[in-house]
Formats: structure tokens, sequence, C-alpha cells
């Protein structure tokens, strides 16, 4: 009898250790479950890990009745993506972090949910596209078609408070992930945090306020590291007020070429403004350089608006639409483009060098700040 009960414990026993031993293998794992449009029934999706700049693994699973099912090891090395369809046909994507547990995904409106760091990387879409919804609202009553940024229009404000939740979210978050993810996608490329934070040099700008909560050894990334060079440069260039510009030959509008040279000494003061036609920042400030502009005679005050883009027709769309009042040229090519950007330390656009009667570069910046630059030299 006594044999009986030391079997049934003995079992018992193994049974638990069984439980045991398969709720620790588990805990490492992901199931990720998703809807998609039927249009894509009878497809393969694709689900992309990365590590790093390389592919990590690449899985597939069948589409049926508008859903998916995929089921692996947690991955927290990178971001993965999820991909159906393919170009030019209809194809739909979504970010993916293969963190343990259940996954929701819904393709149809790029939401992610169920593990804590999904549910992070969601919340921070959700809250920035409704700071934008209230903003455009803002922008709308106040009849701001030209989605300019000035202090005394409700907007302002707004995005002074979106900068600062995006700055303090990826600050806070730096150490995972989605933090991660965010700081490297969005840097220096957010343009409320450049609202919120005007400086890109001191230890108070966007940038520098997300770097310094890092660890020594993510400081080490290759793109942190060639980021920080490219600001250490402009910083380099800014404080150079005695630099002579550089001079490139660009095409005017009429399909003719220009020396910067040609411009040089016929005003006091000659603005080279960087633009393209993508560039959403410098598309709303076009309307406070216009006010600045007419404020000044043309021997005192001038304007040369430089175009970074790659494609005429858009750089002639762009000039169409914004009617800027000034001297445009074009830089016709990618070689060009890289040379002007080298030349005059542009990390990012907009972007604008001020140059004295004589060539000489006195001031570099936002061309949100042309008018106190102009203010201080009266």
């Amino acid at each position: 009898m006594k044999a009986t009960e030391e079997i049934k414990i003995s079992i018992v026993c193994f049974f638990v250790l069984l439980s045991i031993l398969n709720s620790y293998c588990q805990s490492d794992r992901y199931v990720l479950r998703g809807k998609v449009n039927p249009f894509f029934n009878n497809k393969n999706i694709m689900l992309f890990s990365f590590a790093e700049d390389t592919i990590d693994r690449v899985d597939t699973s069948l589409i049926e009745n508008g859903t998916f099912k995929f089921a692996g090891k947690e991955n927290l090395k990178d971001i993965a993506i999820l991909s159906v369809g393919n170009y030019p046909d209809s194809v739909v994507s979504q970010i993916v972090i293969l963190e343990h547990g259940e996954i929701e995904v819904t393709l149809d409106n790029n939401r992610i949910a169920g593990t804590k760091l999904n549910d992070l990387y969601q919340g921070y879409k959700d809250t920035i596209a409704a700071y934008l919804k209230i903003i455009k609202e803002l922008d709308s009553l106040e009849n701001n078609t030209e989605g300019s940024i000035r202090k005394n229009f409700s907007s302002y404000k707004k995005h002074v408070e979106l900068g600062r939740y995006t700055v303090d979210f990826k600050r806070k978050n730096i150490n995972n992930i989605v933090g991660q993810y965010f700081f490297e996608k969005e840097a220096g490329k957010r343009f409320s945090e450049d609202v919120a934070y005007p400086s890109i040099h001191s230890a108070d700008s966007a940038f520098y306020i997300i770097y310094n909560a890092a660890d020594s050894i993510y400081r080490q990334k290759k793109w942190i590291k060639e980021y920080v060079a490219y600001l250490k440069k402009a910083e380099d260039k800014k404080q150079k007020t005695e630099t002579q510009f550089v001079d490139f030959i660009l095409t005017n509008r009429e399909g003719q070429s220009c020396h910067l040279s040609d411009y040089i000494g016929m005003p006091k003061f000659l603005l080279l403004d960087f633009w393209a036609s993508w560039c959403g920042p410098c598309m709303a400030g076009f309307p406070k350089l216009k006010e600045i502009y007419k404020k000044y005679d043309r021997s005192y005050f001038e304007i040369i608006g430089i175009s970074l883009d790659l494609s005429e027709s858009s750089w002639k769309r762009s000039l169409d639409k914004i009617q800027n009042p000034w001297i445009q040229l074009f830089s016709g090519n990618k070689e060009t483009e890289h040379e002007i950007r080298k030349a005059y330390s542009i990390i990012g656009i907009p972007f604008s060098v001020l140059l004295d009667s004589s060539g000489k570069i006195i001031r570099v910046g936002d061309p949100s700040e042309v008018e106190s630059w102009l203010v201080n030299y009266k």
C-alpha cells in the first residue's frame, strides 16, 4: 500500500514538474493573431524580424477568411514588419514588436495591441494623432491655411505641448525598443520638437535630452555617432561668423545657369534660404518670411531661395503654388545637392545662411530667426 502511494506521489510530482517546465518554455513565446481585408485571402503575409539593419528571420502565414496567425520566440533585437501584397498593386504593412504574449494586429487601420511594448507603441501613435487633429482644427478656426507657426496662434501652444510629449516619451523609453525606434526615426524630423526646443546643439535640445538619457552602449550605435558628428559640424560652422560663402552654379526658372557670386554685393544682406517642395516646415515658414521680405528695401535685404529638390517639375509646381517673390534657384542634380549640403553643413531643412555684402557668413540657422538677425544688425 505504501509503495502504491509513493508511485502516485511520484506521478503527481512528474506532471507538476512537466507543467512548470512547459510554462517556463512558453514564457518567451509570442502568438500574433491578425485581421486584414478579405481582398488578401489565400495570399501569404510575411513577417520580417530584424537585428539592426539585417533581416533576422522571415516567416509566412496564409490568410484565410481575413485572418492570419504567427507564433514564435520573442525577439526584441529590433522592430518587426508585417507585409502583404506587391507593388504596384495594393500593399499593406504594419510595425509590430515580437514581445512574448498574445499580440493582436488589425492591418486595415494599422493597430497593434496585447503586450506592454505594443500597447506603448500604439499609445504614442494615438497621442500624436490626437494632437495633430487639434492643431488642424485650431488652424482652421484661425484660417491658417498656410500652416504658419507664430506665438500668437492657438496652435503654437499645442505644437509646444506635442514636442514636449514626444521628447519626454522617448527620453523615458530610450532603453526599450519602442523608444529607440522612434528616437532613430524622428531625430531632427519632428516639427513640433523644433518648436518646443528651438536649439539643435545645446544640452537642452530635443536630441540631446533623449541622448543623455541613453546608456553608453546605445550611444555607440552607428547612426547616433554619425548624427552627433553632423551636429558638431553644424555647430562649428555656426560659430565661424567670418567664413566666406561657397559659390555654386545653379539654374534659374528660365533654365539659365547662375553663380551665387553674381548676387553678392548687390544688397547689404543676402539670405540663402535652402528648402524643397517635399519639406512641410519649409512651406509653413514661407508666409512669415514673406512678411519680413516686404519690410525691407531690396538694396538692404534680398533672398535667394535654393531648392534641394531632385525633380525640376516638382520644384516648378511648388513655385507656382507658394508664389515667393524673391529669386529662385535649383540645385539640379544629386551631386550638386550633396555638395551644397556639405559646404553649408546642412543637416535638415528649412535652413538659412545670412551673408553680408562681402559674402561673409554672419548667421546660419532656421529662417524663423531671420528677423531677429536683421534687427541685431540695424
